[in-house]
Protein backbone atom coordinates (compact mmCIF):
# COMPACT_ATOMS: atom_id res chain seq x y z
CA UNK A 1 0.00 0.00 0.00
CA UNK A 2 2.81 2.39 0.81
CA UNK A 3 4.27 1.87 -2.67
CA UNK A 4 0.96 2.78 -4.28
CA UNK A 5 0.63 5.88 -2.14
CA UNK A 6 4.11 6.90 -3.31
CA UNK A 7 2.77 6.93 -6.89
CA UNK A 8 0.36 9.67 -5.91
CA UNK A 9 -2.82 7.60 -5.96
CA UNK A 10 -4.08 9.12 -2.73
CA UNK A 11 -5.69 6.43 -0.61
CA UNK A 12 -4.51 3.12 -2.17
CA UNK A 13 -7.64 1.36 -0.94
CA UNK A 14 -9.55 3.39 -3.52
CA UNK A 15 -7.63 1.84 -6.41
CA UNK A 16 -6.82 -1.70 -5.27
CA UNK A 17 -9.33 -4.19 -6.63
CA UNK A 18 -9.44 -7.78 -5.40
CA UNK A 19 -11.86 -10.64 -5.71
CA UNK A 20 -13.35 -12.80 -8.43
CA UNK A 21 -13.29 -11.61 -12.06
CA UNK A 22 -16.95 -10.59 -11.88
CA UNK A 23 -16.25 -8.17 -9.01
CA UNK A 24 -13.17 -6.73 -10.70
CA UNK A 25 -15.04 -6.29 -14.00
CA UNK A 26 -17.82 -4.49 -12.14
CA UNK A 27 -15.36 -2.10 -10.50
CA UNK A 28 -13.62 -1.42 -13.81
CA UNK A 29 -17.00 -0.77 -15.43
CA UNK A 30 -17.75 1.80 -12.71
CA UNK A 31 -14.47 3.54 -13.46
CA UNK A 32 -15.26 3.54 -17.19
CA UNK A 33 -18.65 5.13 -16.49
CA UNK A 34 -16.84 7.79 -14.45
CA UNK A 35 -14.62 8.57 -17.45
CA UNK A 36 -11.58 6.30 -17.12
CA UNK A 37 -10.16 5.31 -20.48
CA UNK A 38 -7.50 2.89 -19.23
CA UNK A 39 -6.70 0.75 -16.22
CA UNK A 40 -3.20 -0.33 -15.31
CA UNK A 41 -3.22 -3.74 -13.64
CA UNK A 42 -0.21 -4.84 -11.61
CA UNK A 43 -0.22 -8.42 -10.31
CA UNK A 44 1.48 -8.61 -6.92
CA UNK A 45 3.35 -11.68 -5.72
CA UNK A 46 2.07 -15.19 -5.78
CA UNK A 47 1.23 -16.92 -9.03
CA UNK A 48 1.58 -14.14 -11.60
CA UNK A 49 0.55 -16.40 -14.47
CA UNK A 50 -2.75 -17.19 -12.76
CA UNK A 51 -3.33 -13.52 -12.01
CA UNK A 52 -2.84 -12.69 -15.68
CA UNK A 53 -5.31 -15.44 -16.61
CA UNK A 54 -7.85 -13.90 -14.23
CA UNK A 55 -7.28 -10.47 -15.77
CA UNK A 56 -7.99 -12.08 -19.14
CA UNK A 57 -11.30 -13.28 -17.76
CA UNK A 58 -12.04 -9.73 -16.58
CA UNK A 59 -11.32 -8.48 -20.10
CA UNK A 60 -13.69 -11.07 -21.59
CA UNK A 61 -16.43 -10.04 -19.17
CA UNK A 62 -16.01 -6.39 -20.14
CA UNK A 63 -15.63 -7.24 -23.86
Amino acid sequence: MRGLADYGTGDPRAVVVTGPPERVAGRYAEWAEAGAGQVVAMPFGGDWFRQVELLGEVARLLG
